[in-house]
This record gives structure tokens, C-alpha cells and sequence, in this order.
């Protein structure tokens, strides 16, 4: 049986902020991939300092 693999891959994430609109897309994408498909994020920036590379804290 074949299956598909459908992943997500983002290397240096937060290398470059992202504007509000990025932002939101971004999010939009991992909320509809949530439980469902693979995602894989690396970068050098802590946790804590996420909120600045979304430009909105509640992303």
C-alpha cells in the first residue's frame, strides 16, 4: 500500500520577521494542517522571542 507524505518544512524560521499578513497566512496554514499533516520548524530563535518574529503575540 502506498501512502502520500504531504510535509511542511521551515528552516531558519524567524531569520526575517514576518509582517501581520505573513503572519496570519502562516498561521492559517499550520491551524489546517493541525493533527492532520507533518510540519517541521527549525530555528535558532528561543521560544520566548516567537512573538516577535509573528509581529501579534496572540499567534
Amino acid at each position: 500500500m502506498h501512502r502520500s507524505r504531504e510535509w511542511l518544512c521551515l528552516d531558519e524560521f524567524g531569520y526575517l520577521n514576518l509582517d501581520k499578513k505573513g503572519a496570519r497566512l502562516l498561521f492559517q496554514i499550520f491551524t489546517e494542517r493541525e493533527e492532520r499533516k507533518a510540519a517541521a520548524v527549525a530555528t535558532n530563535s528561543p521560544f520566548a522571542e516567537w512573538d516577535k518574529i509573528f509581529a501579534d503575540p496572540r499567534l
